[in-house]
This record gives C-alpha cells, structure tokens and sequence, in this order.
C-alpha cells in the first residue's frame, strides 16, 4: 500500500529573506591544506630523521603557516607543540599545538612529511578544518551577532541552549537551535551552518525564518502571479487584487489565503496557499489547491502513479504502462477509482488504483495502488505493520529486534492471513501470533492485529 502526495499545480518555490552572516574559521584552521618547506643541507652522509613536532624548524613553517592567514595581522602566539602519533609506515608526524588570540583558545593539527628526504627538505601541513559545532565558539559568536543586530535584538536578553539537530554529512550542512529570551517570552531560533568557501576555510551562519511570509508580501505576490496562469489554463488573466488572508494555522505554519482574478470570462474568487518547502532553508512554496479531485487520466495523476507502480513488485521490471482509465467516481467520499495496464517481462498486468484527497484544502491527493490480493504476512507493508504496533505497546522500549515474519494459515473462506514472528527482548525470545484481513479491498485497506505474551 503505497501513497503519492502529489501537490496541483506544481510548486514554485522561493527562497525568503533570512539572516546571514559570514564566519572564519578561527586561526589557521582557514588554511586549506597550506604546506611550508624548509631546506636543510647535511654534511654526513647519513640519512636525516625527520624534524620532531616540537623542533624549532617545525615551529618555524607553523608559524609561517599561521602568518599566511586571517590571523596574520592579528596578536597571537603558538605553544604547546606535542606529537600525537607516528605513522612508521608512510614516515609521517601527526602533531597538536595551541594558537593563543585575545578572545580564545584553539587547538589545531599539523603534520610533518618529507618531500625529499635525500635533499633534507620537508613540508609541515595544516589539514582544512572540520565544520564547526553547532555549539562552538566560533558559530555562538557569529550567532549572537545575527540575534542582536536583528528586530529581535532590542529586546534579546540572553541567547543559550545552542544545540545541534542534525547533521548532513554529504551536503556538510548543520543544523542547530537556540532559546532567545525576551522579557516576555521564550523564543526557538533554528540556525544553519554551512561551508562558504571551504578551502579557504569560510563558513556562515543562516537563522532560519519563523512565520511564513505574510499572504501580502511582495515576494509572495511575484510568486503567486508565476503559479496563477498554470493554475488557470481556461482564461486569461488580466490583473489579480484582493488579497487577504482567511486562516492562519500556527501549528503547520501554513497561511489560507484568497485573492480576485479578473479574467477575459469574469472575476474568480481564487484561494491559494502559503507554506514550508523546506523550512530549515527558509524555502517556502505558494500554492493554488484545485477545486476538483483530479481525474484518474490526469497527467499529474498518471505521473504520480507511474513512481507508485514502479516501486511495486509485480516478479519482473516494468517496461511500461498505459490504458489509464477511471473506473468509478464516489461522490460522497470524493474518491476516483481506476485502472491500468502494466507490462512486464513477464506479460501485461491490471493494476487498480485510486485518487483520493490527503488535504482537500491545502490541495493534496494521494495515489494508492489497490492490489486484488490481499499483501502477504511477510510482505514490506506488513512486516512495517507488525512492528509499529508492537514498539507501541507497553513492551516496546525492551524490545532489541523483531524478525521470522512468516505465513502460518491463509483463510481463503474469510480473506484472512495468519502469520507469526519473533521478539527478541533482553531476557529472552518470544513469539508473537499476528493477522492481516481487509477493512476495505476497494480502496486498499487492511489492517493487522499482534498478540504476543
């Protein structure tokens, strides 16, 4: 049992105004990879060691290194100097040492190589930086400038709590929040931090919006005047006014909205929404919901299905599908009910499907595939099922895994299948009966039942 969410007409988004702020970070830490050399001439004809993390040559290109950077013109000085470890195998010294500013303190990591061990000459290496903690020195500094230096900064009395959400190692994106008090209030602020240019070693912090933009911003408008014409292909639009908003859900964050069209065929009363792309981005999407269920032929529906049914096992990989069709319309629930072909490998396959509203108001509907037979007890769908309602029992929290889903009895007479798997706790293995039957074949509902001791 699959959904498709599948927002009409498709979204245009937009990026709000957020706050941002640049950042370095601290000490040589903004030195990508910088490499100093010095040379040394050597009588004997032994082979020179390489240079200790605490020699004075070492030191020395540290220095050197550090200069080359944004503290260059800044007071500082390097102490500290210790070898952490030796790899013997590529002959390299992996060191520490602590750059003393005005205002703080940071350890960093270097390295010492060779890079012509015959000639004496070797390289000290300052690797680029890891991003910086949600909670650094660094990113609360730069925070507590956006704060201040904002609307909310007249009335900021204390800034704590920094903490990190998440982190997208990939993208090399963290996100994190904090607690701004005011005199009357507690206040969230989500932040970001993220890479500006990491070879140079620059980050930046972003605070992320609140509120979604007002139904009367100009961004906004811009943006609904874009959506407008593919929401309403059957005229043409002359001018668009009376804008207002008619709800505020403060929950979602969402803002129901209305504005006239004045068309080649009349005014339309035409209402539209303003919500979260991405919030964390401060990426927000303006939409007009469509006032009908659309069709099952509809190239958005036919889109949507089409990622729903390749996604299903049907024993062999889909080469295509067609003969879209709408079967039925419920009325009184506001379902379509329809039908199509999808060829295999193995041959041509009536898959049935319906279209149904997730949010009629908002403009959502979904697209569930609704199969004849009723989903196998180790099937994905069930196995999801069977665990989701077992973690929620009083038991859950000692549960360490659940696996051995299997088919004990199909009951042909009644559609019901009787399964049962295994709960491993820490005090033992226990097995649990389960079954799966229909709520209603129609439209693809089922549910399961678990009993364990």
């Amino acid at each position: 049992m699959s959904d498709a969410p599948t927002p009409l007409p498709p979204p245009i988004s937009t990026s709000s105004p957020s706050k941002l702020a640049i950042g370095l970070v601290i000490a040589v830490l903004l030195i990508p990879v910088v490499a100093g050399v010095l040379t040394f001439s050597y009588l004997q004809l032994a082979t020179p060691k390489l240079p200790a993390c605490d020699s004075t040559e070492v030191k020395q290109l540290l220095e050197q290194i550090i200069r080359q950077g944004p503290l260059g013109a800044s007071e500082f000085y390097v102490d500290n100097h210790r070898e952490t470890r030796f790899d013997t195998d590529a002959n390299i010294r992996h060191g520490i040492c602590t750059i003393h500013t005005t205002d703080h303190d940071e350890e960093i990591e270097f390295s010492v190589a060779w890079q012509n061990r015959s000639l004496g000459q070797f390289t000290v290496t300052i690797p680029p930086p890891d991003l910086p903690a949600c909670d650094s020195f660094e990113v609360v500094k730069l925070l507590d400038q956006l704060i201040r230096n904002s609307p909310l900064g007249a009335t900021t009395e204390s800034i704590s709590g920094h903490r990190e959400l998440r982190f997208e190692e990939d993208a090399q994106v963290r996100h994190g929040s904090c607690i701004v008090r005011t005199p009357d209030d507690a206040i969230k602020v989500h932040f970001l931090v993220q890479w500006r240019d990491r070879e140079k070693g620059e980050f930046e912090v972003i605070t992320t919006p609140g509120d979604v933009p007002s139904f009367d911003d100009p961004v906004v408008l811009d943006t609904l005047a874009k959506v407008m014409p593919v929401a309403l292909k059957d005229v043409t639009i002359q001018s668009i006014d009376g804008h207002q908003e008619l709800r505020f859900d403060r929950t979602e964050n969402i803002r129901y909205c209305q504005c006239v069209v004045h068309t080649d065929k009349g005014e339309l009363k035409t209402k539209y929404v303003v919500e979260w792309q991405n919030y964390e981005k401060g990426l927000f999407q303006v939409r007009v919901p469509p006032e009908k269920l659309p069709l099952c032929t509809d190239p958005e529906v036919v889109k949507a299905l089409d990622e729903v049914l390749r996604t299903t096992n049907w024993g062999s990989p889909v080469k295509s599908i067609d003969g879209h069709q709408e079967v039925r319309y419920d009325a009184q629930d506001d379902i379509r009910f329809g039908t199509c072909t999808v060829h295999t490998d193995q041959g041509a396959v009536l898959a049935k499907y319906l279209v149904e509203w997730q949010s009629k108001e908002r403009g959502l509907f979904s697209i569930r595939n609704t199969p004849d037979v009723l989903p196998a007890c180790d099937s994905p769908e069930v196995v999801q099922l069977v665990e989701q309602v077992i973690r929620d029992s009083a038991r859950g929290a000692s549960i360490l895994s659940i696996d051995g889903h299997r088919e004990k009895l199909f009951d042909e007479k009644d559609n019901i299948r009787h399964g049962e798997c295994t709960i491993r706790t820490s005090s033992g293995d226990r097995m649990a009966q389960f079954f799966v039957k229909w709520t209603n074949k129609e439209r693809g509902l089922f549910e399961v039942r678990v009993e364990w001791k």
